[in-house]
């Protein structure tokens, strides 16, 4: 299941942010400028991890939500979504959804 996830993640790689946005439907909230370009953040939808009864401690259910740290380089010279191309992501919480 993990190495779904993973590939699922590589193959954003080369991707310009536009078009990553148009995939998942999913937008940044912020990002932060680097020597190689930009790092914006990225909140998935959140969703519920059931966790099982354990010992006599009763099941528990808790939101997870995905944030991702997408690295880009700058391609364009106008800054705009279609400007920035996806380098790597890095990703925790329940991504296995995007």
């Amino acid at each position: 299941m993990a190495d779904v996830e993973d590939a699922r993640f590589r193959s954003f790689n080369g991707l310009t942010m536009a078009e990553f946005s148009a995939q998942t439907g999913l937008f940044p909230t912020d990002f932060m400028p680097t020597a190689g370009g930009r790092v914006f953040v990225v909140s998935g939808p959140p969703i519920q991890v059931f966790q099982p009864s354990v010992y006599g401690a009763p099941a528990v259910a808790v939101d997870a939500t995905c944030r991702m740290m997408v690295e880009t380089t700058q391609t364009g010279a106008s800054g705009v979504a279609d400007d920035w191309q996806i380098v790597s992501i890095s990703r925790s919480g329940g991504c296995a959804n995007i």
